[in-house]
C-alpha cells in the first residue's frame, strides 16, 4: 500500500508541474503577442497620425494665421526613419 501511494503522490506531482508550466507558457505567449501587436498598432496610428492627419492641422494653422494676419506658420517636415527597410 505504502508503494502505490507514493507513486500516486509523484504522478500528482508530475502533473500538477506540468500543469504549472504550462499555464505559465501559455500566459508569456500571450503577453508577448499583445506586446507586439500593441508596438505594431501604435507604429501604424503614428504613422497615419503623420501622413493623413498632421498636413489637414497645419493647413488650417496656416489658414487662420494669415486671417490674423500672424506670421506664415511653415510644418515641419515629415519624415520617417525606418531600420526595418519596410516601408
Amino acid at each position: 500500500m505504502p508503494q502505490v501511494l507514493e507513486t500516486l503522490g509523484r504522478f500528482l506531482w508530475m502533473l500538477s508541474s506540468a500543469v504549472g508550466i504550462g499555464v505559465i507558457s501559455i500566459v508569456a505567449t500571450r503577453w508577448i503577442y499583445r506586446r507586439i501587436r500593441n508596438d505594431e498598432i501604435y507604429k501604424n496610428f503614428v504613422w497615419d497620425m503623420a501622413e493623413n492627419h498632421l498636413p489637414h492641422i497645419y493647413h488650417e494653422l496656416r489658414r487662420q494665421s494669415r486671417a490674423l494676419n500672424l506670421d506664415d506658420l511653415q510644418p515641419p517636415p515629415v519624415r520617417f526613419v525606418d531600420l526595418n527597410g519596410h516601408r
